[in-house]
């Protein structure tokens, strides 16, 4: 079938031109199955449906079928995709369908695939397009096939970017934007928002802040009365330092939001930056009025939960815990919450409570990277080190080598077993990834040049001898394997190890 999805746009744009009335505007797609990179189901993340007219699908004999496979892909993946393959063989110019498709593979880890099925999803797209600009169709008409194709650049892009193709993630994102914009603002900034909120909060989670600013500076300019827009604005704001711009930005967004309520990230990222300034009660009462709004958000219970705990009010934060876990204790959404807790019953010397919170929800999801650091905690703590290691290993496997928490905590297992050229060796490589990442946030460098100041840092006299102690004692312990001429001459080394390389952001 992916062989045949090359050449398929090409048919699609013949018969679309052989065609002289404009097509009916395609089925709205479903929810996209695809998630982050986290591989999380997040209630407070994911697509939302497009907002075409809702006649359309009624008059779209596809768009049943295609809903019909979105709902089965959570639970069938393999199903879904045999019901869109036999759907595709009758339609090949539903772009609904390949988007569909394309966030199924996505989500169960296979890009290059998806890649494929998002390419013929933006051609089909394309191609509909096309056909309605050539009728000669009004901008209202025209404008939903717009959306459609913006819409599955962006998603492709996320899919890109955390796949760590960020420059073609870039240029897909910037792709989008352009074609949201070719419209009037009073068509274009919903799609063109959503578009340039997405792209700037990839930047944001990747601590790009410069990147950032740029891209939600193109967004306020252009989508001022977008809510979500003016939210993640003054967090990136607030990362910069200016709590005054911030604030203002969040007041911007609460007065847009306020009759309905609906923007739960102002929630979290405003009184996060109250608290951080020392207002605690004004924080207490946007976390309030939040959980009016949002009294089931697993996400905002946790950060209310953290901020009593941190005020402490221990008690309310367990309640709050608790309540979280009521909605749905097998969600991985909930993990967040289980973690916070058992840190919580940890840091207040209830070792039991927190290793049964932690197990629980381990056994629900054994590759949760938190869960399995703060399990490592406890066990060192307790004394067993053998068993903190490999949970601090797993944490490696889960994530990734650069992971800040998983560093340290080996760190802290490497002191207590009197360890100290491992311990130290990781100390200074886990200074030198936090200087990149704060370098980073605050914007006094761009990502390149925070990666070189990295590298230089990491080959200073000073560290090479660091680094020298820990491979001489590594040897002594047998954990380095001799050179192996047929890999090429590479050393063998704990697999757990994180190494200085550099690395693209």
């Amino acid at each position: 079938m992916l062989g045949a999805a090359a050449g398929i746009p090409q048919q699609q744009q013949q018969q679309q031109q052989q065609s002289s009335p404009a097509p009916s505007p395609p089925p709205p797609a479903p929810r996209p199955t695809y998630v982050s990179e986290s591989g999380n189901w997040d209630e407070d993340e994911g697509e939302e449906a497009d907002a075409d007219d809702p006649a359309a699908a009624g008059r779209s004999p596809y768009g049943a079928r295609v809903a019909a496979a979105y709902s089965l892909a959570r639970s069938s993946p393999a199903a879904a995709e045999r019901q869109l393959a036999a759907l595709l063989a009758e339609a090949p110019a539903t772009s609904a369908a390949w988007f569909v498709w394309a966030q199924v593979a996505a989500g169960s880890r296979r890009p290059a695939m998806a890649r494929d099925l998002f390419r013929a999803a933006a051609a089909a797209a394309k191609a509909e397009l096309s056909a309605a600009e050539a009728a000669r169709a009004p901008l209202a008409l025209s404008q939903p096939m717009s959306a459609r194709l913006a819409k599955v650049l962006r998603v492709w892009a996320r899919m890109e970017w955390d796949v760590s193709l960020n420059g073609a993630a870039r240029r897909l994102w910037r792709a989008a934007a352009n074609e949201a914009f070719r419209y009037p603002r009073r068509l274009a900034a919903g799609v063109g928002g959503v578009v340039l909120h997405a792209w700037a909060a990839a930047e944001y989670e990747r601590d790009n802040l410069r990147n950032a600013r740029i891209v939600i500076g193109e967004a306020l300019r252009k989508c001022s009365n977008d809510t979500a827009v003016n939210v993640l604005g003054g967090s990136i704001v607030a990362r910069g330092g200016d709590v005054e711009g911030a604030r203002a930005l969040f007041l911007r967004a609460y007065q847009l939001d306020r009759r309905e309520r609906r923007e739960k990230q102002l929630y979290i990222a405003w009184p996060r930056l109250e608290a951080e300034a020392g207002n605690a009660e004004r924080a207490r009462v946007l976390y309030q009025r939040g959980l009016a709004a949002h009294p089931n958000s697993a996400k905002l219970l946790n950060v209310y939960a953290s901020f009593e705990a941190k005020q402490g009010n221990a008690d309310l934060a367990r309640q709050l815990h608790a309540h979280a876990l009521t909605l749905d204790p097998r969600s991985a959404t909930t993990m967040h919450n289980r973690v916070s807790w058992a840190t919580l019953e940890l840091d207040g010397g209830n070792v039991e409570a927190a290793r049964q919170l932690l197990r629980e929800g381990l056994d629900l999801h054994p590759r949760f990277g938190a869960a399995l650091v703060l399990m490592a905690r406890l066990e060192r703590q307790a004394g067993d080190y053998d068993l903190a290691e490999a949970y601090v290993r797993r944490a490696y496997k889960a994530g990734h080598a650069f992971d800040p928490a998983a560093m340290g905590e080996l760190a802290a297992i490497y002191e207590a077993r009197g360890e100290a050229a491992l311990a130290a060796n990781l100390r200074r490589h886990l200074a030198n990834k936090i200087a990149m990442r704060d370098a980073k946030r605050s914007g006094s460098a761009w990502a390149s040049e925070a990666w070189v100041r990295y590298a230089e840092a990491t080959r200073s006299a000073e560290q090479r001898q660091v680094v020298a102690a820990a491979r001489r004692r590594k040897k002594e312990l047998g954990l380095i394997r001799p050179r192996d001429s047929s890999l090429g001459g590479a050393f063998g080394d704990d697999w757990g190890q994180a190494h200085d390389a550099y690395q693209p952001a």
